[in-house]
């Protein structure tokens, strides 16, 4: 059996939080449900438990936090389009809730968010697994490309000098000449002493 998730939520009124819920397309289950508890099923494997302040205070000793004021969690679900993303909030704004952040859209991935009456945060995502493989294969590509780039400009810089006594890569500068000899020039120090151009 695939393992299943059930996200823990205090809700101030518990009938308010369950006609939002179902406004999102979550489905009350009478099976799990009581004067204090309901739980909300979105997939057979995601499932919300909204708790009254008394009911989830009998799981903790930790005081309830004020999700409108702080951050306790980030929630996401997934949609199988960019369309179903747009539906889904847009349901949530007709039951009377706002969007927490600015829509995200990175083309091969498209985001939007929205607040329970309880202030939960609730992401839906929408995302194209290949392209977003290709994008970071690409970005993963173009990062050592970079690095590269940077050995190559700090190799003309200062000069890469193998020792042939240590066995190992040095560089150095020493200043040559008298006071009209300003000039650096790069130099490796042999173990034994002295500079060697």
């Amino acid at each position: 059996m695939a393992k299943m998730i059930f996200v823990n939520l205090p809700v101030a009124d518990l009938q308010k939080s369950i006609a939002f819920y179902e406004a999102v397309g979550a489905v009350a289950d009478p099976h799990f449900a009581d004067a204090s508890a309901q739980m909300m099923t979105f997939s057979e494997t995601i499932h919300v438990m909204l708790l009254t302040h008394e009911r989830f205070s009998s799981f903790t000793s930790r005081p309830i936090a004020n999700a409108h004021e702080v951050a306790q969690m980030l929630l996401c679900i997934t949609e199988e389009s960019r369309e179903g993303v747009d539906i889904t909030v847009g349901k949530a704004l007709a039951a009377g809730s706002k969007e927490h952040n600015e829509p995200d859209d990175h083309g091969f991935m498209y985001g939007r968010s929205f607040e329970d009456p309880d202030g939960h945060c609730w992401g839906v995502n929408w995302m194209d697994v290949e392209a977003a493989m290709a994008a970071g294969a690409d970005a993963a590509a173009l990062s050592h490309s970079q690095e590269r780039k940077k050995e190559e400009t700090n190799d003309a810089l200062y000069g890469r000098f193998r020792d042939p006594c240590a066995g190992r890569q040095q560089a150095g500068l020493y200043r040559h000449g008298g006071q009209g000899g300003p000039d650096l020039h790069r130099a490796w120090r042999d173990p034994r002493g002295g500079n060697v151009e």
